[in-house]
């Protein structure tokens, strides 16, 4: 007989095979450059032009936001991204597990596979949110079968990939503060092997490191994090109640340029957001879990990012599995026509993002595009540098372009084929699911390129 550990493992290994992208996603392709420069032993002496520093080369990087496992993960794999399917699997295993305990097991396990941003995570086998929530997760299922040892090490390898799985912490104590003590043992073996590790190597501490550089690297204002995090969350449609009226207030908060169609639609995915968290309250059931992982997509995070809601996603959907059958089904639906849109709109951005033929000597941009620039051995350019007439500098439109230089003409400009269809970037428009800071909207509905590059000579 199946079962729900069963299906949701198939699914999510299948899904993540066949979502595979040509070209990294997102900030995969960071990932990918820094586990090419660095060394085992020093996995902080690398340098990128990134903020803080730009053109200026750091004594070492060691106020980078994340702890080291996911970088010697990649350079362990060779950031092959198939490597990423065992952690498609731990996800859809401890998922399922955890579902087989809950009211409704298997619409608990339909409304976590269907909702967006559980697809979307799978697209990324090379980021750092998909490894990090699998262990997450199997840190909760491990607990609840009483497997307090493995728990722990568990959750301490998930905090060691990335520090946002720190917030289980809280939870495991409430839930039980003598059966927590083995847990919290394994944790700190774990985790506290590799923070001495880099005390060691590098005369401080990380954690200490990141939390205390934190404000040197920019971030959004708390009230567009926090908006930008519920209408993220607005795209899981199991909480569907009459709260959901609500998320016309959100949606009157933010300014944007979509007009009557633009609030219409934050105050469908904000009433979604509102109704499902009224819902969870409500419900009591693992509200330390999910009330932490949504409270830290908002305070510890730089800016709101549906990945960073990945956490959350599973504790809501045992929760609101309880639907009566009907409604249940109205939302795995939706949410199933929503997920694909969106994972379409993802990897159509990549794929074409990175199969421009510009040559430049520099560039300015991020992601997709910044990954094949560097293929084709162009030079990143900060803004500070200056640079010699003739020299030319490829400029993207939406993949999170710097300023231009000051003196230039513009000697080409290329478009991607594009089409119309929903977009998840797209800063003329104002268009940023995967940051609030590169515009309101957390999708929309347009045409033309996904992706315009413009080379411009400095003159």
């Amino acid at each position: 007989m199946l079962r729900p550990r069963i299906v949701l493992t198939l699914l999510s290994v299948v899904a993540a095979a066949l979502l595979m992208p040509a070209a990294p996603v997102l900030d995969e392709e960071s990932y990918l450059d820094i586990a090419a420069q660095m060394s085992w032993a020093q996995p902080y002496d690398w340098y990128r032009a990134w903020q803080p520093w730009g053109a200026q080369v750091p004594e070492d990087s060691y106020l980078y936001a994340h702890p080291p496992l996911h970088l010697w993960w990649i350079k362990l794999t060779g950031g092959l991204r198939a490597a990423g399917l065992l952690w498609a699997a731990l996800l859809g295993f401890a998922a399922g597990d955890l579902c087989e305990s809950s009211r409704d097991p298997w619409g608990s396990a339909a409304l976590f596979m269907s909702c967006p941003i559980v697809l979307l995570s799978l697209v990324m086998t090379v980021g750092i949110d998909l490894p990090t929530v699998a262990l997450s997760t199997a840190c909760v299922a491990l607990w609840v079968r009483d497997r307090r040892i493995l728990a722990g090490v568990a959750l301490g390898l998930a905090a060691a990939w990335k520090y946002p799985a720190l917030v289980l912490l809280p939870v495991l104590i409430g839930h039980g503060r003598r059966r927590s003590l083995v847990t919290l043992g394994a944790f700190a073996a774990v985790f506290g092997a590799v923070e001495i590790y880099l005390l060691v190597h590098y005369g401080r501490l990380h954690l200490l490191e990141v939390l205390l550089t934190a404000d040197e690297i920019g971030r959004g204002p708390l009230l567009s994090r926090a908006t930008g995090i519920l209408f993220r969350l607005g795209t899981f449609f199991g909480g569907a109640s009459p709260w959901a009226l609500l998320g016309v207030v959100p949606a009157l908060a933010v300014e944007q340029d979509h007009g009557l169609g633009g609030m219409l639609l934050l105050a469908l995915l904000g009433g979604c957001g509102i109704a499902t968290l009224v819902r969870a309250a409500r419900t009591g059931g693992l509200f330390g879990w999910w009330a932490l992982a949504a409270i830290a997509g908002v305070l510890v995070h730089n800016y709101a990012d549906g990945r960073y809601l990945l956490p959350a996603v599973l504790p809501l959907a045992v929760i609101c599995g309880g639907l009566p059958r009907r409604l249940l089904l109205v939302a795995v639906g939706a949410q199933t026509v929503l997920a694909g849109l969106m994972v379409h709109a993802e990897l159509a951005y990549a794929r074409e993002a990175a199969g421009f033929a510009v040559e430049a000597d520099r560039f300015t941009g991020e992601w997709s595009f910044r990954h094949a620039m560097r293929e084709r051995n162009g030079s990143f350019w900060s803004p500070e540098e200056t640079l010699q007439p003739g020299t030319r500098v490829a400029v993207p439109t939406h993949a999170s372009p710097g300023p231009v230089p000051e003196n230039w003409i513009e000697i080409e400009r290329q478009e991607s084929a594009g089409g119309p269809g929903l977009r998840l970037v797209d800063l003329e428009r104002g268009v940023g699911w995967h940051a609030d800071t590169l515009g309101a909207m957390p999708f929309w509905f347009g045409g033309g390129p996904h992706e315009e590059v413009r080379v411009l000579e400095v003159r």
